[in-house]
This record gives C-alpha cells, structure tokens and sequence, in this order.
C-alpha cells in the first residue's frame, strides 16, 4: 500500500511539474489594455440633380455661326461627409448602331470651314464656360467653392454645339454622357 501511495505521489508530481514547465515564464507578469476606435469616411460621394438632358432637334453650325443648345441648370451635391472636389469629362456622341460619330472637341472653338462630325460641350455656371473634353477636369463653379463643402451643391448645366454642316447624323438621335466624379478634397 506504501508502494502505490509513493507511486501515485511521483505521478502527480510528475504531471504538476509537466504542467508548470508548459505556463508562461511571465506567469506573475500584470498585462493592461487600450480600447481603440477609428471610423471610415463616407468617402467621394456625388449626386446628380438630373438624370437625363434632351438638348432637342437642332440644325448643324455653319460659317455663320454656332447652332447651340442649352440645359436647364441642375445641382452637384457633396452627398459625403467631407469636402469634395467635382470633376467632369465627356464622352464622344453616337447614333444608335455607331454608323455615325461626333468627335468631342474641346478646342477654343469649331471650324466649319474644315471640319465635320466634332461637336462641342460647355460647362455653365462656372463663372465662364468650361469646354468638356474625354479628360477629366476640375468643376470651377461661380463660387469659387471647389471643393464643396459637405451635404452642399452647386448649380451647373450644360451647352451643346453642334458640328458643322456636312457631319454625319443628319436625322439621327446622337448619344453621349457628361460624367461627373467627386474626390475627398486633401
């Protein structure tokens, strides 16, 4: 009985000290915490006050002058939780099936002396007219308030010049977009 008493005292010695050699040498160390937060910004965040733009049925510019049609005017808004800057481009028009194309051309003005099948597209309400291009550039408006301030706006519209006479086109629907984009102002 003497036997199996040492025997089980040497056991559990045994597996009590396997045990202890398996913890932590800092056992007795004291440990803390810190609680931290960080929240996500919104990030860019843009609205469109309108969805579509009819610029109508409009005759080709010529020698004498420009053909243009206008937007009503319609808002930008800053829909993030910071200040935004707001960028705009355009896209080349086309007629449905692509047989007909107009170049956007952002240059100081159309030659209807030389060239066909580009068109024009202004920015208003920028303090002067901003002509769009497929790049994408920054939104001047009025106020001087770019970037825009969270939860504000800003009202633009837009302009279209037609191509000069002798485009491809003539009795066609033309499609294009105006693309807007927002960035989080640094």
């Amino acid at each position: 009985m003497h036997r199996i008493r040492l025997l089980a005292m040497a056991v559990t010695t045994t597996v009590l000290l396997l045990s202890m050699s398996a913890m932590p040498a800092f056992s007795d160390a004291h440990t803390g915490a810190v609680d931290a937060t960080v929240t996500a910004s919104a990030g860019p965040c843009i609205t469109v006050g309108v969805a579509a733009i009819d610029f109508g049925t409009n005759e080709f510019s010529t020698t004498a002058g420009d053909v243009t049609s206008e937007s009503d005017p319609y808002d930008l808004t800053n829909c993030g939780d910071a200040p935004q800057s707001f960028h705009a481009s355009g896209t080349d028009a086309q007629n449905t099936g692509a047989t007909a194309t107009w170049v956007l051309d952002d240059s100081a003005g159309l030659d209807c002396t030389s060239s066909t099948d580009e068109y024009q597209l202004l920015l208003f309400g920028t303090g002067a007219f901003q002509r769009l291009s497929s790049s994408v550039e920054k939104v001047v408006p009025d106020t001087g308030a770019n970037p825009v301030a969270a939860a504000g706006s800003i009202s633009v519209g837009n302009t279209l010049v037609m191509p000069c006479s002798g485009s491809s086109g003539a009795g066609d629907a033309m499609s294009l977009s105006i693309l807007y984009t927002a960035s989080v102002a640094p």
